[in-house]
């Protein structure tokens, strides 16, 4: 099962529509974590379907919808909701499916709860410091161009080299975490590749190469 939950994983970052999941995907997965005595491949495990489902209500957001599965869809409904409520206040896009997708995967914590002041605090000092001011100054060009959306094509999946304070892209908001595996706006991973922050992952390599990258989770 956890093989499975990683390629799919994978399998969503490489395709423009939402894969055809069974329906019955999550309570799987949910029964899997439950009986799996294996703590560090359980946490893999976790990571992947948090973040496979995050994309897939990314996805589901810009584009077609046919393949969401119930759940899904029920979360999706729930953000538009809040998100096209006349209020003064309305959490950004980003924050909603965080709150919503975090605990829902498996019904519990999943251990990526930093608050934003803990990740700056785990950031590296000295030199990083001036590093974390370059790559924001950069961020900041990107986020003056005018986006659109191509999933497939704008997107890159990156190892986390460095821990490195939460931000934003203007669209959405990014924790990143030592030996995390993300999917990235291109234009920032290329940015923070630079910096030496990430490093791009081909995943289109075959299994036993995707295994060794990997090897570090």
């Amino acid at each position: 099962m956890y093989e499975k939950i990683k390629n799919l994983f994978f399998e969503e970052i490489k395709s423009d529509d939402l894969l055809n999941l069974s329906e019955n995907f999550y309570e799987d997965a949910r029964e899997y974590l439950k009986n799996n005595d294996d703590e560090k491949e359980v946490e893999r495990a976790k990571y992947y379907l948090r973040e496979l489902r995050k994309l897939r209500i990314y996805k589901a957001l810009y584009g077609d919808r046919t393949n969401l599965l119930e759940e899904e869809r029920e979360i999706l409904s729930l953000i538009e909701d809040i998100e096209y409520k006349k209020e003064e206040e309305v959490p950004k896009t980003e924050d909603l499916i965080e709150e919503n997708v975090e605990d829902e995967v498996v019904g519990e914590d999943l251990g990526f709860d930093d608050t934003i002041e803990e990740s700056y605090e785990n950031f590296e000092d000295g030199e990083n410091e001036e590093v974390g001011e370059d790559v924001s100054r950069d961020i900041e060009n990107v986020n003056a161009q005018p986006k659109h959306i191509n999933i497939k094509k704008d997107i890159d999946v990156v190892r986390v080299i460095h821990n490195f304070p939460a931000f934003t892209d203007g669209d959405y908001c990014y924790m990143l975490k030592k030996n995390d595996v993300v999917a990235l706006n291109r234009e920032i991973a290329t940015i923070l590749e630079k910096h030496n922050i990430v490093k791009k992952v081909n995943v289109y390599e075959n299994e036993k190469k995707d295994k060794k990258i990997l090897s570090i989770l």
